[in-house]
């Protein structure tokens, strides 16, 4: 069975289209050194209840916004989105505008 620390959130729970396996993050972005925020991206495969993989994703400060405009940085909020492939043997992750793939096991 897989737990989280008591302030830890699961969110933005995605399956693989054709295996057991899920992708989620922790929810909430968490402060780093040098003005930068990170989050962790969680894969499981949910029937063997084993954990395939975890990426901890950084981002640097977002520039500023005058005149208006979200600020994302207050808000705890990373522009971060990912997806597993169908066969759950790649993790795609969008980390504003950079697309990487990554092979899982």
């Amino acid at each position: 069975m897989f737990t989280h620390a008591p302030d830890m959130r699961v969110d933005g729970i995605h399956p693989a289209a054709d295996t057991s396996r899920v992708v989620y993050s922790d929810g909430q972005s968490k402060d780093e050194p040098g003005h930068r925020q990170s989050l962790r991206i969680h894969v499981v495969d949910w029937r063997e209840k084993r954990k395939i993989a975890v990426l901890k994703v950084i981002q640097d400060a977002s520039p500023v916004v005058h005149d208006g405009g979200l600020q994302l940085q207050q808000l705890g909020v990373m522009d971060v989105t990912y997806a597993l492939s169908p066969d759950g043997k790649e993790l795609a992750v969008l980390d504003m505008n950079s697309l990487k793939v990554y092979d899982l096991p």
